[in-house]
């Protein structure tokens, strides 16, 4: 009896002791899978080599590469004179769906903050659809894109009223801008209803963010979002940043000064008209961190969402002027590779 009592409490006292192993191992089981998809889709990102190629090539030719090695569907998109609306619709509607894709691939935490930085999609369309309906702002329904709130059969429509938009967002948190804003849309004025949008999706962003890796990414993206506002002499208003609202509150501050002050590598010689690049650049390190030194967390998931966005931006913005023959050295310094 003694040599079974002594057995027992060695089997619980191990028990307890793998007690610790068992919570790791379960806190890091969830993002293996994940991560092994994320490693699968970075393959299909365009390279810095292959920006320095595509660099060298005329618009169509560019538009040939990318559908043979990284958007196999692209062609299907695109009028028949390649115009840069549909292909840019096309570009942005593979993120949309890339996003998807980790939504539905990620643990519960990540999901969530997912599903809310998603809602930059539905806003971008929001924005476009709202000033299309006065007639000098007339939009391309090839740029509007099919999110979780829009369908094709909407966004397709040849013509939006604001009560159709405002109907079409009736099940989301979105309406009660359109409401509060009605009379200022009726009259051509956008400003305040766009503010507002962007304050109601950035306090969403920061309410979800429930990991250090989520919140360091949320927090650059509104300092992003607040520069970028400051280099056009607006008012930044997003609070939440790296760089609290103060900061910028006088447009005569050295802002290469605060940038590094707070972390940002910037050149001191560094043009007003390149610190988003180079803002853009420091996003992209950062994102390139996160999938070096975390792979089993969140860290690789965030990594590559980053990543994923600014690889389309530098593709937009790469077939953009190359449609309009800019010298490739010109191009060269607005792409974030």
């Amino acid at each position: 009896m003694l040599e079974i009592a002594i057995v027992g409490v060695v089997l619980v006292l191990g028990v307890i002791v793998l007690i610790p192993i068992f919570q790791t191992v379960a806190s890091i089981y969830p993002y293996s899978y994940p991560n092994a998809r994320v490693r699968s889709l970075k393959s299909k990102l365009v390279t810095k080599n292959e920006f320095e190629e595509l660099l060298t090539k005329p618009y169509n030719e560019i538009i040939y590469y990318l559908e043979k090695k990284h958007y196999s569907y692209l062609s299907k998109f695109l009028d028949l004179d390649f115009s840069f609306a549909s292909l840019e619709g096309a570009i942005r509607s593979d993120l949309i769906n890339t996003v998807g894709k980790l939504i539905s691939i990620s643990p519960t935490p990540v999901k969530e903050f997912l599903k809310v930085y998603a809602k930059r999609f539905d806003i971008q369309v929001i924005e476009a659809l709202v000033r299309s309906l006065n007639r000098k702002f007339r939009i391309s329904r090839d740029i509007l894109s099919v999110t979780n709130t829009f369908s094709k059969d909407f966004i397709y429509r040849n013509n939006h009223s604001i009560e159709e938009i405002e109907n079409e967002l009736k099940q989301t948190g979105f309406r009660k801008f359109i409401d509060k804003h009605k009379d200022q849309i009726r009259n051509n004025k956008f400003a305040d209803f766009e503010v507002d949008l962007d304050l109601f999706y950035y306090n969403k962003l920061i309410h979800v963010a429930s990991s250090r890796n989520q919140k360091r990414l949320v927090k650059r993206l509104i300092d992003l979002r607040n520069v970028s506002l400051f280099i056009k002499d607006v008012k930044p208003n997003i609070v939440g940043g790296k760089i609290s609202l103060d900061k910028l509150d006088d447009l005569n501050i050295d802002l290469l000064k605060v940038l590094k002050d707070h972390g940002y590598k910037i050149d001191n010689n560094c043009e007003v008209d390149k610190i988003e690049r180079v803002l853009q650049l420091n996003l992209f390190k950062f994102a390139n961190d996160l999938l070096k030194n975390e792979p089993l967390s969140d860290a690789s998931i965030l990594g590559f969402l980053l990543l994923k966005i600014i690889n389309v931006r530098n593709l937009i913005i790469l077939l953009k002027m190359k449609q309009h023959h800019i010298e490739s050295s010109k191009i060269r310094e607005v792409l974030a590779i």
